[in-house]
């Protein structure tokens, strides 16, 4: 069993191609260098067993295309819902920071007024002991 594959073609009385042995004496196949077999061969058990084959390669290509854009559509949804829960994530942290910038302004309110009235009460000893 010989045969070269040089880039163009297979050579020699009977070559291996796709794990089956075919006798080239027929005719020949040449390689277009992007995986398929480019079939000039008057033997008609090649013919069809190569046809059908492309046809089986032709069903597989478009099953793995829509397997690629399902996979596509099921990522693109994840990173949506990834999104709207970072959003909610991101909403939440902004509600709990409002509420303790609402909650710190409020006790420095109550910390001033109680301030405030110590300072009144202060003034009001001193406005009573100068009185006496």
């Amino acid at each position: 069993m010989s045969g070269n594959w040089n880039g163009s073609g297979y050579s020699g009385s009977g070559s291996m191609q796709n794990g089956h042995q075919y006798n080239n004496s027929h005719g020949s196949s040449s390689h277009n260098g992007r995986g398929d077999f480019i079939i000039n061969n008057r033997d008609d058990h090649w013919m069809r067993e190569t046809t059908g084959r492309m046809a089986v390669n032709d069903y597989k290509h478009s099953s793995h295309v829509s397997a690629i854009r399902e996979n596509n559509r099921r990522a693109h949804e994840a990173r949506m819902q990834q999104d709207a829960i970072n959003r909610r994530i991101i909403a939440d942290e902004r509600r709990q920071q409002q509420a303790l910038n609402a909650e710190r302004r409020h006790t420095a309110q109550v910390i001033n007024q109680v301030m405030q009235r110590e300072r009144n009460l202060e003034m009001a000893m001193a406005r009573n002991s100068r009185r006496h």
